[in-house]
């Protein structure tokens, strides 16, 4: 996992937010078999603070986005709404949403081996 974290206008110190990062990023891992970069980007403008986040691994690019007055709570938004794209994504790669073929059908009887589709 590479990461790499931007701070604009913000009042706090790079420290204190870069283990928060790094633990929060690293509840994402196992949602990828490789490594992947993930990028933050957290700004201060109108009042509340703004987590931007982008995932980038093989043949994936995701972007969540969160805006709340407290920074910590901007970036659990964000993870959380990542994790929903991720899991999605993964079930949709996994077929889970797929709807099973139905058998043909020839003289009442099943044959074996073949798939009816519907082109509809």
């Amino acid at each position: 996992m590479q990461m790499e974290f931007v701070l604009k206008n913000t009042h706090t110190k790079g420290n204190e937010i870069k283990e928060f990062l790094e633990d929060k990023t690293g509840k994402l891992k196992k949602y990828f078999h490789g490594s992947f970069h993930a990028r933050w980007n957290i700004s201060w403008d109108a009042d509340e603070h703004e987590a931007h986040l982008h995932i980038t691994a093989n043949h994936f690019d995701e972007v969540s986005k969160a805006r709340n007055p407290n920074i910590m709570s901007a970036i659990e938004e964000a993870v959380e709404k990542l994790e929903k794209q991720l899991a999605k994504h993964k079930d949709i790669l996994q077929g889970h949403n797929v709807t099973p073929a139905r058998k043909m059908v020839v003289n009442g009887g099943p044959v074996e081996g073949v798939e009816e589709f519907d082109e509809e």
